[in-house]
């Protein structure tokens, strides 16, 4: 209050004397529960009213203050209410980033866990202590199957789960392009694979049997394949280049070796320089006491014995004339085939 007090005694006995001089002063009372404020007064006249005020650590809001309306009023406060804290739910499912579990200035981003499909919705709590609910994912079992062709991809499967799908690829030998791979559309429905087409190259035939080979190109534009006869065969090998992409080129012209076994050749006399059929070399005479034309021919078969013919046994003898005189005669052998006789004039000759 503010003035200049005054005290008027009582003009009767026994009546009440009185006061003036003393009104209300022009400034605000401050409010007299503070809780859940921070408040600093600067000023409470109502002329140059000043009082910041903000919510205290235990509520949140936007804190405002209201000047009284008349002397001696009480100004209010208003904007501050006690905080709501949420307590961490199960976070099976989502992944969760609290940012502020208070229900007022609730921030909790979520999204569904790795396996998990759907939307994540995180909500505040009502009271304090609640747990703030989690929702919107759920457990996914939709499945990919593999496509039926997969020519062409080198295919690795890690996880066919739709949700969790990793499949690699890359193209297979022979194959070129950017190999592509795209989940299913549904559960049990084949992923699909793109990208990867023939390349303009050919293939090694499977059966190398025979052959030597020498690789130097698959290109089609620079086809350069040469080959040899392997030791167990003999010929004169050709490579034939493909005739389109990823077609198998060919090889011919070698064929496994025959091998001759070697006779008896008692009756011959052999030079053995090569006993394969087919590039046969097989020199032969008749031996000494057989008569004829010798004749080698190759076996048809490995270890079939070439055959020996044309000599036969000689059985023509000669036989000593009935005048010897003037001669020394020594007989060693009369077989005409091998005939040995010897002879020198007698003495007296």
């Amino acid at each position: 209050y503010q003035g200049a007090a005054k005290v008027t005694k009582c003009n009767l006995d026994r009546e009440a004397y009185t006061l003036s001089g003393c009104t209300p002063a022009p400034v605000c009372v401050s409010p007299k529960d503070l809780t859940g404020y921070s408040v600093t007064e600067t000023s409470l006249d109502r002329s140059s009213f000043k009082v910041q005020v903000a919510c205290a650590d235990t509520h949140t809001g936007t804190a405002k203050v209201a000047q009284c309306t008349q002397n001696l009023g009480t100004y209010s406060i208003t904007g501050c209410s006690k905080k709501i804290e949420c307590a961490s739910p199960n976070f099976e499912g989502y992944t969760v980033t609290e940012q502020n579990t208070v229900a007022q200035t609730f921030d909790v981003p979520a999204t569904c866990a790795r396996g998990y499909e759907g939307t994540a919705v995180a909500t505040a709590c009502s009271k304090t202590g609640e747990k703030y609910t989690l929702s919107g994912c759920k457990y996914s079992t939709t499945t990919c199957a593999a496509p039926k062709a997969t020519d062409g991809y080198l295919v690795t499967e890690a996880q066919l789960r739709k949700i969790l799908f990793d499949v690699s690829v890359q193209c297979a030998p022979g194959y070129q392009g950017a190999a592509k791979v795209a989940p299913c559309t549904g559960d049990g429905k084949p992923y699909t694979l793109t990208g990867c087409s023939p390349a303009p190259v050919c293939v090694s035939p499977k059966d190398l049997t025979g052959y030597s080979v020498t690789e130097t190109s698959l290109d089609r534009g620079s086809f350069k394949v040469e080959a040899k006869c392997s030791a167990t065969h003999i010929g004169e090998p050709k490579v034939t280049e493909c005739t389109s992409n990823l077609g198998t080129y060919s090889i011919t012209g070698c064929v496994p070796k025959i091998q001759c076994a070697s006779p008896e050749n008692s009756h011959y006399v052999v030079t053995e320089e090569n006993t394969v059929a087919q590039s046969f070399d097989v020199a032969a005479v008749c031996a000494r006491g057989y008569e004829g034309t010798a004749v080698v021919t190759p076996c048809r078969k490995t270890g079939q014995q070439y055959q020996l013919s044309g000599c036969k046994y000689s059985t023509t003898t000669c036989v000593a004339p009935k005048a010897t005189e003037g001669y020394l005669v020594t007989e060693v052998q009369l077989r005409k085939i091998i005939f040995e006789v010897n002879a020198q004039c007698a003495p007296g000759y």
